[in-house]
C-alpha cells in the first residue's frame, strides 16, 4: 500500500505543476498600443493580424489578406511607416528592363510589393552565385525608389 501511495503521489506532483497556467498568453501583444491597433484597423478594416511583432524601432503586424501574406509596419505612436506584401505576378515591363540592363548576371529570388505613405515600389531580393545577395528598391517606372 505504501507503493501504491508513493507511486500516485509522484504522478501527482508533476500533474500539478503541469496544471498551472501561466497567464502571460493573455498579454502576449501587450506592447501594441491602442494608437497601433487603431491605424491597423483603419488601413485594414476586414483583417485581422495573426502576429505582432517589434522588429527594430516599429510594431509590425503580420496577416493575410487575400490570400497573400503581408506585414505592416507602425511606429509606437501609431504613424504609418509601410506595408511590404509577397508578390505574386509578372513585374511590369519597365522594373524588368532596369533589372536586366543594370543587374544582367543575377536572379530574382523574391519580390514584396511595398507600399508607403510617400510611394510605392517594389523590392527586389537578387542573387549571384558566389555573391551576396542584393536588395533593389524599384518603382513601377523602372527609376529606383
Amino acid at each position: 500500500m505504501k507503493n501504491y501511495l508513493f507511486t500516485l503521489l509522484l504522478l501527482a506532483v508533476p500533474l500539478t505543476f503541469v496544471s498551472c497556467s501561466d497567464d502571460d498568453d493573455d498579454n502576449k501583444f501587450n506592447f501594441v498600443t491602442e494608437a497601433v491597433h487603431n491605424a491597423f484597423q483603419n488601413l485594414y478594416p476586414q483583417v485581422q493580424p495573426y502576429d505582432w511583432e517589434i522588429e527594430g524601432a516599429y510594431v509590425k503586424a503580420e496577416f493575410y489578406k487575400d490570400n497573400v501574406h503581408s506585414e505592416a509596419y507602425f511606429t509606437p505612436e501609431g504613424t504609418w511607416v509601410r506595408t511590404e506584401t509577397d508578390f505574386r505576378g509578372t513585374l511590369p515591363e519597365a522594373v524588368t528592363t532596369y533589372l536586366t540592363t543594370n543587374y544582367p548576371d543575377y536572379t530574382i529570388d523574391e519580390v514584396d510589393w511595398v507600399e508607403t505613405p510617400n510611394g510605392n515600389y517594389y523590392e527586389v531580393e537578387l542573387e549571384k552565385p558566389g555573391t551576396p545577395d542584393l536588395r533593389v528598391n524599384v518603382k513601377e517606372d523602372g527609376t529606383l525608389a
